[in-house]
């Protein structure tokens, strides 16, 4: 499916297209197809890409072995619009609710539960009217004084807000059941522990595990839809008061994930300019064989059966490309071996890299800012370990590689 495409300005964009770059993303202009084809000429040299759980060969069968590489999907994606990392009204977020303070250290994903229980415990559930501007620190001002409610969207939006003054990318999606489209509002946030999208709801304070790894939206709704919801295990915030309980509904929430609907842009306070929320135009449904569009739907509901977004794709490696990718190409130079980077980090800052000994023992993260490592490898069993590190200063996943033995190196 072609990118879908805005006009381009001072806000960020990511792109799983932005596959072929080395060094910080561009935020300028497009990869283009001659882009493409400039550094196919410029990776001419490349021995080999190394492929996940295969091997690296050179003139002898001697491989490195391959823990883990970037994915970097080939093919023109969606085009999903962050808040810019640096935008002023972020860090005045993070420091007037002190958000680094709670969001603590440790793994990236339990900060990000500590956010979503923090975003649960600002006000119990109620009805926005009026509607407040998309912009947490408005939300929260006039809900605490009693101007308005916040309900699904509004903690959707403090969420989401909150997370990018973290540095962690999110987005906002649209669910709905059988027989009302319209059901939800919640969050997807990047997760580089678990190198995939997961859900957050702040609304029920819950999110959704099988067997202890996050599900994303699009797993839930297969869940729903293949019935394989045994397996799939809600887990509660601690913050509860003023927020419904998931088991008030038979499927403990996941009925409302059959319709699905992504917005495309959530750079809400770097454009307030633009109208909010426009479903038809700004959101990209999920088609999905086993649900009949909206429509066409036979089900009793008082909604109108109309057509809800004008864009609708059944790619879904296009709606849940990686980010934060770091991928390694082996070069051969006059000089030795040495290792190409490659990255699709959104708001990408530098590299960082460390050296795992064949004991375990692992050097400290040394800061990198070139796109061409020369190889620290040298004795069996030591691993090169290489993530990418956004402005925010929020590292993405590892990219490992493992010498085999002694002359692997050599041999390319």
């Amino acid at each position: 499916m072609p990118a879908i495409r805005y006009p381009m300005s001072d806000v960020q964009l990511y792109s799983w297209a932005q596959s072929t770059h080395s060094g910080p993303v561009p935020t300028r202009r497009w990869l283009t197809f001659r882009d493409r084809l400039a550094w196919l000429a410029a990776f001419a040299i490349v021995v080999l890409i190394v492929q996940d759980t295969a091997a690296i060969r050179g003139s002898t069968p001697k491989p490195l072995r391959v823990d883990h590489n970037g994915i970097l999907p080939q093919t023109d994606s969606l085009q999903f619009r962050l808040e810019p990392l640096d935008y002023p009204d972020l860090d005045r977020l993070a420091e007037r609710e002190h958000l680094r303070d709670l969001a603590g250290s440790g793994r990236q994903f339990d900060q990000i539960l500590r956010v979503k229980n923090w975003v649960a415990a600002q006000w119990p559930e109620g009805v926005p009217t009026p509607n407040p501007p998309w912009n947490a620190m408005i939300v929260l001002d006039w809900i605490r004084a009693g101007k308005t409610g916040g309900a699904c969207g509004q903690y959707a939006q403090v969420l989401l807000q909150s997370l990018a003054a973290l540095g962690f990318s999110a987005r906002y999606v649209e669910i709905g059941s059988l027989d009302n489209p319209y059901a939800h509002f919640v969050t997807e946030v990047w997760s580089n522990d678990f190198d995939k999208w997961v859900l957050m709801d702040a609304d029920y304070n819950v999110h959704f595990e099988h067997n202890g790894i996050p599900l994303s939206v699009l797993e839930l709704h297969d869940a729903l839809l293949d019935k394989t919801l045994a397996g799939v295990r809600p887990v509660l915030g601690t913050s509860r008061e003023g927020h419904p309980a998931p088991d008030m509904w038979p499927k403990q929430t996941a009925e409302f994930y059959h319709y699905v609907r992504y917005h495309l842009k959530a750079d809400h306070l770097a454009r307030p300019d633009e109208p909010p929320f426009d479903r038809f135009n700004d959101m990209i449904g999920l088609e999905d064989p086993r649900v009949e569009p909206w429509e066409r739907s036979q089900v009793e509901s008082p909604f109108p059966k109309e057509r809800l977004t004008r864009l609708r794709t059944s790619d879904r490696d296009a709606l849940y490309g990686r980010l934060n990718q770091i991928r390694l190409e082996v070069v051969s130079k006059p000089t030795g071996v040495a290792f190409g980077l490659r990255h699709n980090v959104s708001e990408f800052d530098h590299y960082e890299f460390r050296i795992i000994d064949a004991d375990g023992a692992a050097t400290a993260w040394q800061s990198l800012r070139e796109s061409l490592l020369p190889s620290p490898l040298s004795e069996p069993g030591s691993s090169l370990e290489v993530r990418g590190v956004n402005v925010r200063g929020i590292a993405g996943p590892s990219t490992r590689i493992t010498v085999a033995e002694t002359d692997a190196l050599a041999s390319i």
